[in-house]
C-alpha cells in the first residue's frame, strides 16, 4: 500500500470532518459543549481540521501534520473520557459487536486498512 494513498485518505477524512462541522455548525457547538469546551473551540477545531487535512492532502510537512493530528485527536479522546467516562464504560461492549452505523463501518474500514498494511509490510 502506497503511503501517499494513506496520507491523502486521512487528509480527506479531516477535510470532510471540517466540512461537516461547517455545514452543521450547531453539531460542532454541541460537541464543544459536551466536551465542556468554550464556544470558540468549535471554530478552532474546524480550523485545525482544515489545516491538518490540507497539509496531508497536499503532502506538505506531512510528519508535522500527522503529529498535530495525533495530538488533536488525543486531547479530544481524553476530554471525551473525562466528561463521559461512566457512559463510555456502560457502552464498551459496542466495540465488539458490529452495528450498521457510520461509526462502526468506518471502524471496520480502518481494521481492513490496518490489515492491508500488515500484509504489505510482510512482503518487504
Amino acid at each position: 500500500m502506497n503511503k501517499s494513498w494513506l496520507q491523502k485518505t486521512v487528509g480527506i477524512i479531516f477535510l470532510l470532518a471540517a466540512t461537516y462541522r461547517i455545514i452543521f455548525f450547531q453539531s460542532a457547538l454541541n460537541e464543544s459543549a459536551a466536551l465542556r469546551l468554550p464556544v470558540f473551540s468549535a471554530y478552532l477545531i474546524v480550523l485545525l481540521e482544515l489545516i491538518i487535512g490540507s497539509m496531508l492532502l497536499a503532502g506538505f510537512k506531512t510528519e508535522l501534520a500527522a503529529k498535530a493530528g495525533i495530538l488533536f485527536l488525543s486531547v479530544a479522546i481524553l476530554l471525551a473520557i473525562s466528561s463521559n467516562w461512566s457512559i463510555i464504560i456502560n457502552d464498551i461492549g459496542e466495540l465488539f459487536v458490529f452495528n450498521a452505523t457510520p461509526t462502526d463501518i468506518l471502524l471496520h474500514c480502518i481494521y481492513i486498512i490496518l490489515m492491508l498494511i500488515i500484509i504489505n509490510s510482510r512482503k518487504r
